[in-house]
């Protein structure tokens, strides 16, 4: 059987452009409609101020004045929320006692948060520690005016402790250190624009790599091999068995270096989740395959095979949510969703938690698995009764 899969697989993956563009479509599409949405758009500062101070006020009006950042202003719990779903760029907390911190040179009271890394982020944490050296600076170079302009008056002269002890820390406050954002909670459960953008197209294009992958049984109907293999040493059975699995992997191939790629090129927070995230496209895949392969029970030949299944895909995932949230879809829409393959998935991608698996995730691949394997049943139980009656 090694032998015959490894031969599928390699008729499978002859036609290379085909492939690349199953592999490339998803992650092309995300790009493009994400730098549309994207597109004059500010880079978007969280700022938490727990100090509540003068000082940390001239902070944030620097931020405002000397950068290109959307500033706005929220609670601790609204940040943690806004990078979760990545509604923020990056986040500020600054913490209580920054005006001590600033006053007497003693570690920083900032910290910077980021849900991901990349070229634009580091240029504005850049501009965010050059912020805060230039508060540094003009708060040292006011007391130093104030302490020569006092003289010996103790009561209007900073002190000189102070100031030496800004002066000498000022170099290392200036380096504010950006840390990663890790989701916790339930903040975990909610999925961001882009990763429903990808996960839907990525969805969309499983169903048209399982057709392209179905197509190898079509053309043995079309150049009568049926009747062929009633005389080989190897079980029908066995033959079926060895396709099925061929257009798994296939398909399992693809979606792989879709992850890999997104992960790589979108950096999200899914893809932190890759343990159930790969059950449910398994899952998923069974279900496509199973599907599929009932219908090329009655498929003759592969352009009404491909015309009649790749629409059918598209129409299954627009209804499904592959292409718009389902939330701002009308309520039949949303009802109809749950009896596609597709809105099922997303349904249990969205819902995807690192720490546990969800009921929602749970059910959709005990379903995919149990409809798939059901459909597979039936697919071969198809052809057996079709040999059978051509041998008699």
């Amino acid at each position: 059987m090694h032998v015959q899969l490894k031969t599928q697989l390699k008729l499978l993956f002859s036609n290379k452009i085909a492939t690349l563009a199953m592999i490339a479509m998803p992650l092309v599409l995300t790009f493009l409609l994400t730098k549309a949405n994207a597109g004059g758009t500010q880079y978007t500062l969280y700022i938490n101020d727990a100090d509540s101070s003068t000082v940390s006020a001239q902070y944030i009006n620097l931020l405002k004045n000397q950068t290109n950042l959307k500033i706005v202003a929220a609670t601790a719990e609204e940040v943690d929320h806004a990078l979760a779903v990545q509604k923020a760029d990056a986040a500020i907390k600054i913490e209580k006692g920054f005006f001590q911190s600033v006053e007497t040179g003693s570690t920083n009271k900032i910290r910077i948060l980021q849900s991901y890394q990349s070229a634009d982020s580091t240029l504005y944490i850049q501009e965010i520690n050059q912020c805060y050296d230039t508060l540094l600076q003009t708060y040292q170079g006011a007391a130093a005016a104030a302490s020569e302009i006092a003289g010996n008056d103790s009561t209007l002269r900073t002190s000189d402790a102070i100031i030496s002890s800004a002066l000498r820390t000022s170099s290392n406050n200036a380096a504010i250190t950006a840390e990663s954002f890790s989701l916790s909670g339930s903040m975990k459960n909610e999925t961001d624009n882009t990763t429903s953008t990808l996960m839907g197209f990525l969805i969309l294009f499983v169903g048209i790599i399982v057709i392209q992958g179905s197509r190898t049984l079509i053309d043995e109907k079309e150049n009568l091999t049926y009747e062929r293999m009633l005389g080989m040493p190897i079980s029908f059975l066995k033959v079926l068995t060895v396709k099925s699995v061929s257009i798994f992997l296939y398909c399992a191939v693809n979606v792989v270096i879709v992850i890999a790629a997104g992960r790589l090129v979108f950096h999200l927070q899914i893809f932190n989740n890759l343990l159930p995230l790969c059950l449910v496209f398994a899952a998923y895949l069974v279900a496509m395959i199973g599907i599929t392969l009932m219908f090329t029970l009655r498929a003759n030949n592969q352009q009404k095979f491909t015309a009649v299944g790749i629409p059918a895909n598209i129409l299954a995932g627009m209804l499904g949510g592959c292409f718009f949230p389902i939330d701002i879809a009308p309520k039949a829409i949303q009802v109809i969703s749950r009896f596609t393959p597709q809105g099922w998935a997303l349904s249990a991608i969205n819902s995807l938690n690192a720490a546990t698996l969800t009921p929602t995730l749970v059910a959709a691949c005990i379903v995919f698995t149990l409809g798939g394997l059901t459909f597979l049943a039936v697919f071969f139980l198809s052809h057996y009764y079709r040999l059978k009656l051509m041998a008699k």
